[in-house]
């Protein structure tokens, strides 16, 4: 019995993470614990302007600040907790201490090419570096901005540069949506049509600063760098996977689940001539949610705040325990 649990276990745990085709997506895995400013650190991830700029890697193994500079959640560039497991990475968005302004980047190459006419659900998350005294000045950010984005592409990126990668980002954060928070995660989100082929994702901002909007958020005049951000939780994910749903469609019926991936609330449009249950299953068969659909038109908000990343699998079923809906659900916070 318990090699059947464990097989099955593995089953399901490969099936979930199969999805991401971006290979250790958290930064959990890394050669040694963080001690250098090395990103390479954390493979397959790689540095594509290397040498003169150097990526970080963070983790709750190394000691923290003051003993480190790569500890979590104190570091020797500001304060967070990881948005999941124990590290992250962070990276100089902009330096405007030298001239002209410094960028750094974070690339890796996916599981897998991209296929032709897929859509891909790719997102990740980013948080403005929060500023502490250190004993030879300040680290942090003066600023924060609004121009950071993910690059998709075929061949690989490596250019002896610490300048702007000269390209235009496929995923992008909105113009004029300033990533200002210091204690959450902002989630950086898109979709991209495939051509084929691609297989390189890389990170950070590909705009001057003429098209970059700022705001300050210290007005300490010690302060070393322009902006730095930690990033985690880097997903591309082909979203047919996210919402291939099995249906059997009843004529008296229609119902719409959305969004897909979902994060904090999912929404159920339906209109219904009887009443009907939404039930919401994880992958080892536990009931997590369980909703009543009345009769008639209406729209239903179900809070996800209680659920944990990951994949589920969703049912709207009858009095008598027929599925009439199922489908899969992916959630990403």
């Amino acid at each position: 019995m318990k090699t059947s649990l464990t097989i099955y276990f593995l089953f399901i745990t490969s099936f979930l993470f199969a999805q991401n085709l971006v290979p250790n997506p958290s930064f959990e895995n890394f050669i040694i614990c963080p001690n250098t400013d090395d990103i390479e650190n954390a493979p397959p991830w790689f540095n594509p302007t290397g040498p003169y700029t150097s990526p970080n890697l963070f983790n709750s193994c190394a000691p923290q600040w003051p003993s480190s500079n790569f500890g979590v959640p104190l570091n020797g560039w500001g304060f967070q907790e990881p948005r999941t497991g124990n590290g992250y990475a962070g990276g100089i968005i902009v330096y405007d201490e030298v001239s002209p302004p410094e960028r750094e980047y974070i690339s890796v190459k996916l599981n897998s090419p991209l296929i032709a006419l897929s859509t891909y659900c790719i997102r990740f998350y980013v948080s403005v570096c929060y500023l502490h005294s250190l004993p030879n000045g300040y680290m942090g950010s003066r600023y924060a901005i609004d121009r950071i984005g993910a690059y998709i592409s075929d061949t690989i990126i490596q250019l002896n540069t610490n300048y702007i990668i000269p390209v235009i980002p496929q995923i992008q954060n909105p113009t004029g949506n300033i990533l200002s928070d210091t204690l959450n995660w902002m989630l950086i989100s898109g979709t991209y049509n495939a051509n084929g082929g691609e297989q390189y994702i890389t990170i950070g901002n590909f705009y001057p600063e003429s098209n970059t909007n700022k705001i300050q958020i210290s007005d300490s005049s010690n302060l070393s760098f322009g902006s730095f951000y930690y990033i985690d939780d880097v997903y591309v994910i082909d979203c047919n996977d996210t919402l291939g749903i099995s249906e059997n469609d009843d004529t008296n019926n229609l119902i719409n689940v959305y969004p897909n991936p979902a994060s904090i609330e999912l929404t159920i449009d339906i209109t219904m001539t009887n009443k009907y249950f939404f039930e919401l299953y994880d992958l080892f068969g536990a009931k997590r949610k369980a909703v009543t659909l009345d009769c008639g038109s209406q729209t239903k908000n179900i809070n996800l705040t209680d659920i944990d990343n990951g994949l589920y699998f969703y049912s709207v079923v009858d009095r008598n325990g027929s599925r009439i809906k199922t489908g899969k659900l992916l959630i990403i916070k």
